[in-house]
């Protein structure tokens, strides 16, 4: 009889175990999918274990110190019992792992199909990383992560980090655990083993149900294409409650940073855009006066890369 198991979970459960990902994993830890976790690159070895303690049927304990032969793949250690005999064993049984979840993302994402996030996938480090995008029929994208939330006040950290950065109904965070209803505030959540079909062979991942359960959120929440327009020195960007004034040399930036219709917005040097919007700043800060407002209206990319913060549907300025 096949024996069926969902992998993806397995491995995100071992991630939730873990207060740390730097946090060293021997065999035992991992099983019983180690090789499954080495072939994907999911963990990496990290160092061997100098020493062993040996426990016997009679009770006895000892603690031996190893030869490594990391070409050999195995260790040698005096037989504690037995003086001037050497056992030779497999080097896995004294390796220790770290875990690679930026490989596991990675690999969820292509098993998703889902769209690349536009920057770096760690969002808050150990608990938070972008997996991509998921295109709605006539809505937004929704945007895809993964957490650990299991971890002290994760769920909080979480959620602040969410309220600030994506709009409600625009997210959904894969879990391990079930969590409380409103942990994640008007985030919405689903753990990953409910979006498998474990019959099939390999594991498919569910996308139309999960597709389905997003298009009914959609739906019932009424989460309208949104209207972002630059309309003179007025700016509308999605997540304002209302528009903004900005001076006649702050709207020409945004109208040089603004991009083309139904495509993101370019990722652009103040050099590039200073140089056609003609202003006498020195950069994005000192042209919007303080950063909280340079970073409600531009995000930062990579250093010196900046992009403006709106969605992929507007309305031309």
């Amino acid at each position: 009889m096949i024996e069926h198991f969902n992998l993806y979970d397995e491995f995100l459960g071992v991630m939730e175990s873990v207060k740390s990902m730097s946090e060293p994993l021997f065999a035992q830890d991992l099983s019983p999918h180690l090789r499954l976790y080495r072939q994907r690159e999911w963990i990496q070895i990290a160092g061997y274990s100098g020493s062993q303690v040996h426990e016997f049927d009679d009770g006895w304990i000892a603690e031996v110190e190893h030869e490594i032969d990391v070409a050999a793949g195995v260790y040698r250690y005096p037989n504690p019992r037995w003086r001037g005999q050497i056992l030779v064993r497999p080097i896995d049984e004294i390796a220790y792992h770290t875990l690679r979840p930026e490989a596991f993302v990675q690999d969820l994402r292509e098993l998703m199909g889902l769209k690349a996030p536009h920057q770096h996938t760690t969002k808050i480090v150990d608990l938070l990383w972008e997996v991509g995008h998921l295109a709605l029929l006539g809505a937004p994208d929704v945007r895809v992560f993964l957490a650990r939330t299991g971890q002290g006040r994760a769920c909080a950290t979480i959620q602040r980090w969410l309220d600030d950065e994506v709009d409600p109904g625009r997210a959904f965070v894969i879990v391990f655990n079930p969590v409380p209803a409103g942990a994640l505030g008007k985030h919405l959540m689903g753990c990953l083993a409910d979006y498998f079909d474990l019959q099939a062979q390999p594991n498919q991942f569910r996308i139309d149900k999960l597709h389905r359960i997003l298009m009914r959120h959609a739906q019932s929440h009424a989460i309208a294409t949104p209207i972002e327009i630059l309309d003179g020195n007025s700016l509308k960007l999605t997540h304002f409650e209302a528009p903004i004034d900005l001076t006649a040399a702050q709207a020409r930036i945004v109208a040089q940073c603004w991009g083309a219709e139904h495509k993101p917005a370019p990722v652009v040097t103040w050099a590039e855009t200073n140089s056609k919007a003609k202003t006498g700043y020195v950069s994005f800060d000192d042209a919007f006066g303080e950063k909280h407002k340079r970073e409600l209206i531009f995000e930062l990319v990579t250093r010196g890369r900046y992009r403006l913060r709106r969605f992929k549907t507007v309305k031309k300025p």
